[in-house]
């Protein structure tokens, strides 16, 4: 049977900061006679790319979803920690046959659902899409690494749009990432793709909206209300990140935070010190080192007391020489594990660094290094 959803605004409460408001309006669906499920969906600000399609205001939900599907595709959601931006039904090719599913396209993933089974089939985060086809505005493919799948839906034009839009917005901010984000749009007419235009005088550039989409893709739970946080320093004008700070009690943190925002880190031109002390990051350091090697706004960084191991300050070290364009002046490490070894690894980049650009100082304190590490600086 048919089921128009009713949506209800319900408050979210954030166990890490709950001074912070998430940047996303969450809702609950209530379907008859069950237990409420969360339905987090994307009611967001008019001026963000995900708002509208079209004039319309996602998500896009088709009458024919199921309250048994609801409760499913809740949890499920909830699970994966996403909003979505469209569910409905679908026909998938199936050797000369077409079978029935239900897509769900999120602002981060695109999942397959088998109606009868209420299982999912296929999933796949937004970063890996390969290939997105269509020639028709009844049917498209999708293509993945690990799988493919021909779709036929009234609401081609739509997906086309919805998925496409959704790609750029998470890969915006983070498009030269080791030449990975180049999915191929084949779509005819052109004219179907639509144009995604972006505030030129918007600092951040993508910076928030890749940070998440990577908090997703590595597996963290929702990190909208950190987004915000780091949105406020784009309109206060910080030019300052302090990562403690940034996660200044939030219990569930991991080293996949820090991977998410270091990567997301190494292409903002926005911030120009970055203070990384006094939190656990572990070896979720060793994703500073894209900062340092694709980075070209930092002029001072704080490496202090973050329980890293001296190797991954000699993979750091590696990567100082390859940044033509860094305009560091100012690197501080202290109380790390970094020791005689580990600074003669580091000591290679830093010298070829000095080389090429006007870095004024190195402080090392605590570190346990000796007049012998020191020698590797100057040798």
């Amino acid at each position: 049977s048919s089921l128009s959803p009713l949506l209800l605004c319900v408050v979210c409460v954030c166990s890490c900061d709950n001074s912070v408001k998430p940047h996303f309006a969450p809702f609950a669906y209530v379907p008859t006679e069950r237990k409420s499920v969360i339905m987090p969906t994307t009611v967001i600000d008019t001026n963000h790319p995900l708002a509208t399609l079209n004039g319309r205001k996602l998500p896009i939900i088709t009458q024919d979803i199921t309250t048994e599907e609801f409760q499913f595709i809740g949890n499920l959601l909830v699970a994966k920690w996403v909003q979505p931006l469209f569910m409905g039904r679908i026909l998938r090719s199936k050797g000369s046959s077409w079978e029935e599913r239900t897509l769900i396209v999120s602002e981060c993933r695109i999942f397959i659902i088998n109606t009868a089974k209420m299982a999912v089939t296929k999933e796949g985060h937004i970063f890996d899409l390969v290939e997105l086809s269509s020639s028709s505005s009844q049917q498209f493919t999708l293509k993945f690494p690990q799988w493919e799948i021909m779709i036929n839906s009234p609401h081609v034009d739509d997906l086309v749009a919805i998925i496409h839009r959704a790609y750029m917005v998470a890969t915006r901010g983070i498009g030269g990432l080791d030449n990975r984000f180049n999915a191929q749009w084949n779509i005819q007419p052109e004219s179907r793709i639509p144009h995604i235009i972006f505030p030129e005088d918007d600092p951040q550039r993508g910076f928030v909206d890749a940070f998440l989409a990577l908090c997703n893709f590595y597996g963290t739970p929702n990190r909208q209300f950190i987004g915000k946080v780091l949105r406020n320093h784009f309109e206060d004008g910080n030019h300052t990140l302090n990562v403690k700070e940034l996660y200044d009690g939030c219990g569930d943190k991991c080293e996949n935070d820090f991977r998410a925002l270091f990567t997301a880190l190494a292409f903002c031109d926005y911030f120009t010190s970055l203070y990384v002390q006094d939190i656990p990051v572990g070896e979720g350091l060793v994703d500073m080192a894209r900062v340092f090697a694709k980075n070209t706004a930092l002029e001072r960084i704080l490496l202090a007391n973050t329980k890293t191991r001296e190797a991954v300050f000699a993979a750091i070290g590696t990567t100082l020489e390859r940044n033509s364009k860094s305009a560091l002046k100012e690197i501080a490490i202290s109380e790390q594990k970094l020791g005689d070894e580990g600074l003669a690894a580091f000591a290679q980049g830093f010298r070829a660094l000095v080389q090429t650009h006007p870095l004024h100082s190195l402080a090392l304190d605590g570190c346990n290094v000796t007049a012998k590490g020191t020698a590797y600086l100057v040798s």
